[in-house]
């Protein structure tokens, strides 16, 4: 790559970076405002355009977890942006709670129940995002802690 082309990327990271946090201000300020979270089914169009904003975030924070520098943002300047329930929590207590009872760690199979099948995809889900490095590190603390062997599903359960 030469010096100009990567000057270039470094210029495009820079100026995403910076729209990003542009947004999630105009978040936090459309929070202070309005007392509520955008809709994407709003009438005004700058309300539409925070609303798609925002669902974006939650859908990456579901499935790869934004980084931590961005999740902590989106904390702090706009509390009450995730879901209202934590469904990566909840599925790690649903997981837990399977683990504690089926003595077995959930299967991905079709065949099997539909609660055991949605705990396998989740935990397959983990999985890979620690091995593509996407798993963010906070999460991986919690699973080492709370699910010992989570990584591989070996070990015992209980």
């Amino acid at each position: 790559m030469s010096t100009d082309q990567a000057h270039r990327n470094a210029r495009t990271a820079q100026e995403k970076e910076i729209a990003w946090r542009e947004r999630s201000a105009q978040l936090a300020e459309f929070l202070r405002v309005h007392g509520r979270k955008p809709s994407r089914r709003s009438y005004d169009p700058i309300e539409v355009q925070l609303g798609e904003w925002l669902h974006h975030q939650r859908r990456i924070q579901r499935t790869t977890g934004l980084p931590d520098e961005r999740w902590h943002t989106l904390d702090d300047n706009a509390p009450g942006w995730e879901d209202t329930v934590d469904k990566w929590q909840l599925r790690l207590e649903m997981l837990i709670e399977f683990l504690a009872t089926e003595h077995r760690w959930p299967r991905q199979s079709e065949n099997t129940e539909p609660l055991e099948h949605t705990l396998g995809n989740w935990l397959g889900r983990q999985r890979t995002a620690l091995r593509t490095g996407e798993l963010r590190e906070s999460r991986l603390a919690t699973l080492d802690e709370r699910v010992p062997d989570w990584e591989t599903g070996n070990g015992p359960i209980g």
